[in-house]
């Protein structure tokens, strides 16, 4: 057979494409199958070169067990293998005769044989052959097996030719069969291996119409797209096209389109360029996809349009305008004249702002041979722009161009000036804007006296209502003093705006307050200091710290006009010490703060009074029961009961444990009282006792001792 030449394709063959190596020497058969009640179609595919040449060869063999019978229920293995079916010949590629026959209406066959027969696989550019994508240069066997496959993939018959497809018509509708493709004699360099391929023979759904299909017209040329992703075991595409509003559709690419792979896994889109006999004749396009079993899709949604002619070589831009009456804009623009006759006409534009928006200012187009425009109604300020419209579809439309009228009354002055300036110098200003229609921006000034010169800040104007800039803040001046004026298009400029002062902050703190004393008393801590003697102050401080707390309490706050100098400390706590500050704090939030001095209350060893204390007979124990009520504490240690007799002094009688309450949480039971209670039973009938009490600390605190409590026993 003659050389065939033909290019490289950029086409993974939808069946070879899934396969993942398990060994070194593994090759692999995958089959895929298309149903029907009638017949069932069977398509496979060796995953290399090196396989599908030796399958050439040796053919290949299809076997069939039957899994279910016809009601869906699973034949045991005797009637699976009671089931077989082998196909009496192995499946191979027809010899070169039947080629030569099937060539001479297909090329597609032409490519099958060529990858079969044919004495070299050349590659050539895209532009050679029609049926081809660029590719880079490969191995020429990974040529021959591409190539083959991809032609299999396009055509069923060609595909059964090259001993890769199969067609079972012994089957029962609602059976389903297992079927096993091998090659007819195993290789002894490699190993193969087929999964097996389950269908049933019932009606496959319907397949599903390609979507997403985008067209667009140019000059005498349609370029098409859609996305290729949509189905699975989709071989090509087919464009089907109608010239008399979609009543016929006839095919538009004679060999199959097929989309070309980026990258793993997926396709990009499609895309396919028709060339058009005429401009301004409605084509109608819709897509078809076929599958690998040559059967078509459904076809897409119709979209359609004509081909148009390019745009003109011509621009358009506004050339003058003149105020010529009072109140009256002439409008002037450029288009070639030549031109003319491919126009259907002119719209003109208007808008107050150079960015729009711009409304059309007459009614219907303005004829192809105008080239001016006389406004009657302008505004003081007008942007204006042109567009010409061709015959064709196409627009041309000019930069926007300004046009005012004679005026030389100034703007109003600005109004709701404001602002601020940060410690690093940095000044915001903004304002309310001028509502005059010729506003065309405002310039800034500044002082730092307010009756003083007033320098420009800005060098050009501004159009926004808010500005920035830097000020020097190394200058005994406190203040700064700003003024604003507004301009219009014709740079009449209004009256200064009212000064409004920013004061520049204050970066060093307070001259620091002094703390005098902190002096120890039975009551808390006394406090003496001495105020801080700047002038930009708000307030003063005077604040205290535990030894074992992180944060400061202020205990008071002296605001600027007061001058208290002492404070007495009374709730400070016996046995705890405290830091003691005077903070200084101006204006500006500065802070300065006096010397930390420690101090704590005096501690004399008296404690809190025993309170509620009550005696009483218990009428049922005929004890006496004593209680009492005492708030708890860190280090409280015991109560001391004294009890007398008649004619005796009083004595200690019993010391009663108090040492659960330091297990209390004291800080929650600042502000309470603890019950406390005892049971005198070493006592007599017909007597009388008296009773007293006092509680005492860990380190050596007492109470006063309670009153005295009289008690006769009957």
């Amino acid at each position: 057979m003659k050389n065939y030449t033909v290019a490289l394709i950029l086409w993974g063959f939808i069946l070879a494409h899934p396969f993942h190596t398990m060994g070194q020497d593994t090759l692999f058969i995958q089959a895929v199958a298309h149903t029907d009640t009638e017949q069932i179609q069977i398509r496979w595919a060796p995953s290399s070169h090196l396989l599908w040449k030796y399958a050439n060869g040796v053919g290949y063999n299809l076997e069939r067990v039957t899994l279910k019978n016809e009601q869906g229920t699973l034949l045991t293995p005797a009637e699976r293998l009671a089931s077989l079916k082998r196909w009496s010949a192995p499946f191979r590629p027809v010899d070169t005769k039947t080629w030569k026959s099937m060539m001479d209406t297909s090329e597609v066959a032409g490519l099958a044989a060529a990858s079969l027969f044919g004495e070299g696989m050349m590659v050539e550019d895209l532009s050679v052959h029609p049926m081809v994508q660029i590719y880079n240069q490969v191995q020429e066997q990974d040529n021959r097996f591409g190539f083959g496959l991809f032609a299999a993939d396009q055509d069923w018959e060609v595909a059964k030719a090259m001993g890769l497809a199969a067609e079972d018509a012994d089957v029962k509708a609602g059976e389903t069969y297992l079927y096993y493709i091998k090659p007819a004699e195993f290789p002894t360099s490699f190993i193969v291996a087929s999964k097996a391929l389950m269908a049933t023979a019932a009606p496959e759904p319907p397949l599903t119409a390609p979507n997403s299909l985008k067209v667009q017209f140019g000059d005498r040329v349609v370029d098409l797209k859609w996305d290729a992703n949509f189905m699975p075991n989709f071989s090509s595409y087919w464009i089907e096209k109608s010239l008399d509003g979609g009543q016929q559709f006839v095919p538009v690419n004679d060999l199959p389109i097929v989309p070309t792979q980026q990258k793993e896994g997926g396709f990009t889109s499609a895309f396919y360029r028709d060339i058009l006999l005429e401009n301004f004749q409605q084509v109608v396009y819709r897509l078809r996809a076929k599958s690998i079993f040559g059967e078509l899709s459904p076809p897409s949604d119709t979209i359609s349009g004509f081909g148009r002619p390019k745009q003109l070589p011509a621009s358009i831009g506004i050339s003058r305008i003149q105020e010529i009456q009072a109140g009256q804009l002439d409008i002037h623009w450029d288009f070639s004249t030549k031109m003319s006759q491919h126009l259907e006409g002119f719209e003109l534009f208007r808008a107050a702002q150079k960015n729009g928006p711009f409304e059309k200012i007459h009614p219907g187009k303005l004829k192809a041979a105008e080239r001016r425009f006389q406004d009657d109604k302008p505004n003081s300020v007008n942007y204006y722009k042109v567009k010409a419209f061709d015959l064709y579809g196409h627009t041309y439309e000019s930069f926007s161009a300004l046009g005012q009228l004679l005026d030389e009354e100034p703007p109003q002055a600005p109004t709701g000036l404001q602002g601020s300036v940060d410690k690093d110098g940095k000044v915001n200003l903004f304002w309310q804007p001028n509502q005059e229609d010729d506003h065309m921006g405002y310039r800034v000034f500044r002082s730092n006296q307010k009756e003083g010169f007033y320098n420009q800040v800005t060098s050009y104007f501004t159009r926004d209502t808010f500005y920035q800039h830097q000020v020097d803040m190394n200058t005994s001046s406190q203040s700064i003093y700003y003024k604003i004026i507004a301009l219009d298009f014709r740079e009449n400029y209004s009256e200064k705006s009212t000064s409004y002062e920013i004061k520049r902050p204050d970066l060093i703190p307070p001259i620091a307050p002094l703390m005098k004393r902190a002096l120890p008393t039975d009551t808390g801590v006394s406090l003496s200091w001495v105020l801080s003697s700047s002038t930009d102050l708000a307030q003063h401080q005077l604040q205290r710290q535990s030894i074992d707390e992180p944060s400061w309490t202020t205990l008071l706050t002296i605001e600027k006009e007061e001058t208290t100098s002492q404070f007495n400390d009374l709730t400070a706590q016996l046995g705890i010490t405290y830091r003691y500050r005077v903070l200084a704090i101006d204006e500006a939030d500065l802070t300065a703060s006096s010397k930390v001095i420690e101090a704590s209350p005096l501690d004399k060893g008296i404690r809190a009074p025993i309170e509620n204390f009550e005696v009483h007979r218990d009428s049922l124990t005929e004890a006496v029961h004593i209680s009492w009520k005492y708030p708890p504490a860190q280090k409280l240690h015991q109560f001391v009961l004294y009890r007398a007799e008649p004619g005796r002094p009083l004595r200690t009688y019993q010391q009663i444990s108090a040492e659960a309450s330091d297990r209390e949480n004291i800080q929650s039971f600042e502000a309470s009282f603890k019950n406390f209670e005892y049971q005198d039973k070493s006592v007599k009938t017909a007597t009388q006792y008296t009773y007293q009490l006092i509680a005492k600390y860990k380190d050596g605190g007492f109470s006063p001792l309670s009153s005295k409590v009289v008690i006769q026993l009957p």
